[in-house]
């Protein structure tokens, strides 16, 4: 995430980030993009968000909502069990 946007801070090239992650680790990052004027998606669940990251700004997504979208039936049922 640093990487990519060091390489295209001087251009538009990205203009949306993804985060798999409630990480305060990622809250530096995660703010200096949004003040870039770049949106910033977070995945994860809601309980393990940091406040830091929750106070950010960026669109977080409760991963445990959107289940059905991202895991296969079999996927789910093994992890029922």
């Amino acid at each position: 995430m640093i990487l990519d946007y060091e390489r295209s801070s001087s251009s538009d090239y990205y203009k949306s980030y993804v985060l798999w992650s409630g990480d305060s680790d990622f809250t530096d990052i995660v703010q200096k993009l949004l003040q870039q004027g770049k949106k910033v998606y977070i995945f994860s669940t809601t309980q393990r968000v940091s406040k830091e990251l929750s106070e950010s700004g960026a669109i977080i997504y409760d991963i445990q909502k959107i289940r059905d979208f991202i895991c296969r039936t079999r996927e789910m049922t093994t992890q029922a069990q």
